[in-house]
């Protein structure tokens, strides 16, 4: 599977990789169809009849155990009591939800022709008390720029994905809240440029790669984006780290790991010894003062020297070594994707592997909180690790999410965990497993890199939409 996401060597390695996680989204795409046609179902089984006198404004709204509470295209105000006109496509609405996760009312039923779209309003529904139901859908207006509504407690809770729309808040238990955070984007000046990864500098700025343009580029906090060129064109750049107040990045295309300064001026391009084959590259900074790599295709855990000087560990036989990342032990971590297998190095290059208990778990990619846990991905779960190596957690992730194989992780400072999965998603868990969920805007989402602002809140990058997005915690 890795090797369809990397195809050959060159600029076609990065196409198929987003062809890959396009694959994995399509295979979704099922999942909101259904739920939106079973939201139409109940709305048609519970729904009242109209006030044949209706009067936006001065009609009462339905009581509350009443699952229409206003006709289509209309929502209830709850200050005054009375129904108001909604605008634009989806319409509006106000159902409410059953204890025990009964379907009682759909919150507008989705894509209703209201208006002009870009200024839709969605429902809000209230969705059930407890249970698994989905607590009243609440699509709230699947036009362009239609604003979604909360999500059912305890449901779904997908809000509403309207293009453009505002975010709001989802569903809080269940099987995922949708959108309890405001994002905001920032296009890459150069269109097409594929930004990849993402990573917090030595100047308190961010920072990122653009694989397909070769640039490497400078977001401010503020999101203003400063773009530069790599030594050598085509370079292809796929990952970056921050190490002794200079930026660290793979040259995927080069075979070289590549060095600039907050400035952005490239001051050196490092061969670095990989096996017989052009490879995929995952860096990391490592605590002996090193870079450290993966060499994903020969199955090899490289360093390289600040001076550019490099040497190779050999990994397991067709392990493929993905993500590496520095535990708090003093030792490097990383991911077997084909063996299946959390593995730590030591900066002397002694490896040690730990098996993972679900078979087929294909973990793409690990973070570190800086004591003693790690959290790895899964293409179905987040685990768990401990720097003894015990593997102390799994948990499923929730059915309206993508696959993670495209996808970052993280630990946050407050214990909760953060991960994108390479598509439309990006969640986050608490540690007893609850998981709180945020759309990215737009439409082919393929959101990927993941870091800590200096501000306090989350970015990443989107590489086929060609934006950078900060999540405002």
């Amino acid at each position: 599977m890795l090797r369809a996401m990397q195809g050959a060597s060159g600029p076609g390695r990065f196409v198929s990789r987003a062809r890959t996680v396009v694959t994995s989204k399509i295979r979704f795409l099922w999942r909101p169809l259904i739920l939106f046609a079973v939201a139409g179902t109940f709305a048609a089984r519970f729904g009242c009849s109209y006030d044949p006198n209706f009067q936006s404004g001065v009609t009462k709204c339905a009581p509350l155990n009443v699952s229409k509470r206003c006709p289509d295209g209309y929502q209830c105000n709850e200050a005054s009591g009375v129904c108001i006109a909604g605008v634009g496509d989806g319409g509006a609405g106000a159902g409410t939800g059953g204890a025990g996760g009964v379907v009682a009312g759909s919150g507008g039923a989705g894509a209703g022709a209201g208006g002009a779209a870009g200024a839709g309003t969605g429902g809000t529904p209230s969705g059930g008390a407890s249970g698994s139901g989905a607590g009243g859908m609440g699509f709230g207006g699947m036009g362009l720029g239609g604003a979604p509504a909360t999500g059912g407690k305890g449901g779904m809770g997908f809000g509403g994905t309207g293009a453009g729309g505002t975010p709001a808040t989802g569903g809080t238990t269940g099987t995922g809240g949708s959108m309890t955070g405001t994002i905001d984007t920032f296009s890459v000046p150069t269109a097409g440029s594929h930004p990849f990864q993402i990573t917090r500098g030595p100047d308190n700025n961010l920072w990122f790669v653009e694989a397909a343009a070769s640039k490497i580029a400078r977001c401010t906090p503020n999101g203003v984006i400063t773009e530069f060129p790599t030594t050598t064109p085509s370079a292809g750049p796929e990952d970056m780290v921050s190490l002794g107040g200079f930026l660290w990045f793979a040259e995927t295309n080069l075979n070289k790991i590549g060095k600039c300064d907050t400035s952005g001026n490239m001051l050196a391009e490092y061969a670095v010894t990989v096996g017989s084959s052009s490879t995929t590259m995952w860096l990391a900074a490592g605590p002996d003062g090193n870079i450290w790599y993966t060499d994903v295709i020969n199955n090899l855990i490289g360093r390289m020297t600040p001076a550019g000087m490099s040497t190779t560990f050999p990994a397991a036989a067709g392990s493929e070594p993905l993500r590496i990342v520095a535990g708090g032990d003093g030792n490097l971590w990383f991911t077997e994707f084909i063996g299946n297998r959390i593995s730590k190095i030591t900066t002397a290059g002694v490896m040690t592997r730990y098996t993972i208990a679900t078979a087929s778990a294909f973990p793409p990619a690990i973070g570190m909180d800086g004591t003693t846990t790690m959290a790895f991905l899964e293409i179905r779960k987040v685990g768990l690790i401990t720097t003894a190596g015990q593997v102390t957690n799994e948990f499923t992730l929730p059915a309206n999410v993508a696959n993670s194989e495209g996808g970052n992780v993280l630990l946050a400072p407050d214990g909760n965990i953060w991960f994108s999965n390479g598509a439309e998603s990006i969640m986050r868990m608490t540690p007893s497993g609850t998981f709180t969920r945020y759309i990215v805007p737009g439409n082919n989402q393929t959101a990927s890199g993941l870091t800590l602002g200096p501000d306090g809140n989350l970015w990443f990058v989107d590489t086929l939409q060609n934006f950078v997005g900060r999540i405002t915690l």
